[in-house]
């Protein structure tokens, strides 16, 4: 059930936005998991780990916050 749901928002980002927004989010998944894994089951993360999560998170705002170029909204 969690393999579907998570391809059922994959999909629906994909219809949303492009490829390349979409799959940038993959790359902040580490990161989330290091930050549950610290509120649910006490674990201290790394300072790697969050260096990890800031870098991670700041190249996925710049792609996503970046404007379409003329291809993507061709494909729109």
């Amino acid at each position: 059930m969690v393999s579907l749901g998570g391809m059922g928002l994959y999909s629906a980002m994909l219809v949303r936005g492009s490829v390349a927004r979409t799959s940038a989010n993959f790359y902040l998944v580490p990161g989330t998991v290091a930050v549950l894994a610290w509120v649910l089951l006490g674990e201290q993360p790394s300072w790697l780990a969050i260096a990890g999560l800031i870098v991670a998170s700041a190249g996925c705002w710049l792609v996503s916050a970046a404007p379409a170029t003329p291809i993507e909204d061709a494909h729109q």
